[in-house]
């Protein structure tokens, strides 16, 4: 589907503490909107939580269910992939 979908930053905190994007099908609301997001919440120090998701509207949603609950998996590997990552920092 290349170049039909659109993607656009709806929030961005200096400082790291969010990063929100939401792409969308043929430039509509309708079909499918996808809004993913990362937000960093300070829990003590040298301790920051990471909340990652996405959040998913439109029509096709029903249709999509499985494909998008593979989504899921990439999320966490990812997630373990940056922990490592920021714990090799220390």
């Amino acid at each position: 589907m290349e170049g039909q979908a659109t993607i656009t930053v709806v929030a961005f905190e200096p400082g790291s503490k969010e990063l929100r994007w939401r792409g969308k099908l043929f430039n509509t609301d309708l079909f499918f909107v996808g809004e993913h997001f990362f937000q960093l919440k300070e829990m003590g120090p040298k301790k920051t939580l990471l909340l990652h998701g996405e959040d998913f509207k439109g029509c096709l949603v029903p249709l999509l269910g499985g494909m998008l609950k593979d989504t899921e998996k990439g999320f966490l590997d990812f997630n373990q992939g940056l922990k490592r990552a920021a714990e090799q920092q220390k």
